[in-house]
């Protein structure tokens, strides 16, 4: 799973790049994607979110950095070099992963000082996170219909320090919100494999069969496209959400056994809040 392979990789630079890119795929963002070398990101993640009734933007860009090793010193973190890397790739928030960081020390550390006066001359946020974090909000936003890419934003535009952030996903991971359908959805595209077994199955037509179905689920079609990603993480190589369209490869009730099994191995606490 992406989430244990996040901390199996805390001391391996490329592999800990690799995992934080993955990281960001399983949770829904698109076009992420590696950079690398002196000076750049190691990559970034687009959220492609429609406006607002009111014509709002809410699509976002995060550029990732991933430090592995030892703690993070301010020297390391480059927080001038981090808002370059913003500028140069248009990114909204920065999201740094380490194993521990100086800026520890409290609110008044010279580095967060520097991050949050970037914020107020820009509206731009840099975010620092432990790895153990990073992984357990992976598994948080697999399992639990947490609101989305738009919720994941408040991550980025409410905590500097890796206090806040792991309060944030604290927080998070004692909501209990209402069950995502795994099995509706899983017997909706087996049927629709059944009656058409020569297409792809698009996640409009699974849209529009779920409605059709005894009770009826309505959900969006992004809802959907979440909800598809997070089994392809809990059920790795039986489920595929591809751009447009999903395919399965096992009977559904086999499908969600997977699922359950995976949740079945995440902490305590976060079992006890979800729903299959």
């Amino acid at each position: 799973m992406i989430a244990l392979a996040l901390t199996e990789a805390r001391d391996d630079e490329r592999k800990l790049e690799e995992e934080m890119r993955a990281a960001f795929e399983a949770m829904g963002f698109a076009n992420v994607i590696r950079i690398g070398g002196s000076g750049k990101p190691d990559g970034t993640a687009e959220a492609h979110l429609a406006a607002t009734e009111d014509g709002t933007v809410q699509r976002y860009k995060v550029g990732l950095e991933a430090k592995s090793g030892q703690p993070v010193t301010a020297h390391r973190l480059n927080v001038s070099g981090i808002a370059r890397h913003m500028e140069d790739y248009s990114c909204d928030h920065h999201l740094v992963i380490g194993n521990g960081f100086a800026t520890s020390t409290g609110d008044d550390s010279a580095s967060v000082r520097e991050i949050n006066t970037h914020k107020q001359n820009t509206g731009k946020t840099i975010t620092l996170m432990h790895i153990d974090d990073l992984a357990r909000l992976v598994r948080i936003a697999s399992a639990k219909r947490i609101g989305g890419l738009s919720r994941l934003r408040g991550l980025f535009k409410d905590c500097v320090t890796p206090e806040q952030s792991k309060e944030w996903v604290d927080a998070l991971s004692v909501e209990e919100p209402e069950r995502r359908p795994y099995q509706e959805i899983l017997e909706t595209i087996w049927q629709l494999v059944q009656e058409q077994p020569s297409e792809a199955v698009e996640y409009a037509a699974v849209v529009t069969e779920l409605r059709h179905r005894n009770p009826s689920v309505r959900m969006t079609k992004t809802e959907l496209i979440e909800c598809c990603k997070a089994m392809q993480v809990l059920a790795s190589g039986v489920v595929y959400a591809r751009e447009r369209t999903v395919e399965i490869n096992r009977r559904p009730d086999l499908i969600v056994e997977d699922i359950r099994l995976a949740v079945g191995q995440y902490p305590e606490v976060e079992r006890r809040t979800i729903h299959i």
